[in-house]
Parts: C-alpha cells; sequence; structure tokens
C-alpha cells in the first residue's frame, strides 16, 4: 500500500474475526503502516485490544485487507474500487482476489501469527490467540492438532496473557 490499509471482516463477527483484525492492526501500527478498521461490531472485545486508528488514513487507503471471510458478499465495509487481499482458513474456491488460504490451519488470527511472527508484541498476540482458543474451543474441537497447539504456545511466548485471551 502506498497510503493505507483497510482492515475488514465478514457482518456479525465472530472472536477469530475479531482477534484476527485487531492483532493484524497490532501488527500493523508497530510497523508503523497506516491502517483504518472496519467492524460492524467489536462486541465484548476489550477496548483496550482495540487498535489506535488514524482518522485521516480512512479516505487515503488503496488496499482491503479481508480476513476470515473470501466472500465480499459477507464482508463489512468491502471496497469494489480496492484492490483486495484475502487471508482466510476457511476452504474455499475460485476466489477472485489475490489471497492466501489455508484450510489446515485451525483459524485466521493463527495463520495471521505464522505469517507476522517477527512483528508480534503483548496486544496482537492476545488477540490472535484470543481467535485461535475461539474457533478451537479452548483447544477441544477436532480442528487442533500439532500446529494449532505449537501456534498457541509460541503467541504465549510472544507476550499473550492467556487468560485475557481466554476472556474474549
Amino acid at each position: 500500500s502506498r497510503k493505507g490499509i483497510k482492515i475488514i471482516t465478514h457482518e456479525r463477527p465472530d472472536v477469530d474475526a475479531l482477534g484476527s483484525v485487531a492483532g493484524m492492526g497490532w501488527v500493523l501500527n508497530s510497523i508503523r503502516a497506516p491502517f483504518s478498521v472496519c467492524v460492524e461490531s467489536w462486541l465484548s472485545f476489550s477496548t483496550e485490544l482495540r487498535p489506535p486508528v488514524s482518522a485521516s488514513v480512512a479516505s487515503e487507503v488503496d488496499v482491503q485487507l479481508m480476513l476470515d471471510v473470501s466472500d465480499p458478499k459477507r464482508a463489512f465495509g468491502y471496497d469494489q474500487g480496492l484492490e483486495t487481499l484475502v487471508i482466510d482458513h476457511h476452504a474455499v474456491e475460485d476466489v477472485p482476489f489475490i489471497n492466501l488460504i489455508d484450510p489446515s490451519c485451525c483459524a485466521t488470527s493463527a495463520l495471521l501469527s505464522e505469517l507476522f511472527f517477527d512483528h508480534l508484541d503483548s496486544k496482537s498476540s492476545v488477540c490472535f490467540l484470543a481467535g485461535l482458543l475461539a474457533d478451537t474451543g479452548v483447544l477441544s474441537y477436532s480442528n487442533v492438532d500439532e500446529r494449532a497447539l505449537k501456534d498457541a504456545i509460541r503467541l504465549v511466548q510472544a507476550g499473550a496473557n492467556w487468560n485475557a485471551a481466554y476472556v474474549e
């Protein structure tokens, strides 16, 4: 992006969607990349975990990052005039955008934590861990494998507070 990145997710976001958006916001904040966030509702997601967003960026974005949703009909705040990159863990075919889709990953937030591991801090880590825990039933669902466990361990080692993630 030359101007800024708009981060979006699906309507009625679950914790993986919110953790992905918030965690990605904290990653972009840490590398000083301009971004804005567009979510329908933060639900009960902690205000301390919501990333700081520059108000001036909202009208200056040239790329949108669609997280945890590959269908623009389900995306809240989707702008068809922007270059779109999808990062998702749901198995879908024929995504009409540049995409990184990995159905073998337990959650989009876990996938993002792998991609941006070198830029994780305590806030991004707890956001990504919250999404991972939500999409794995706190590591009890059948989608939990060695990779999911390693992702959870790495997030805690990167500074995620387990209790804070669990509360989300």
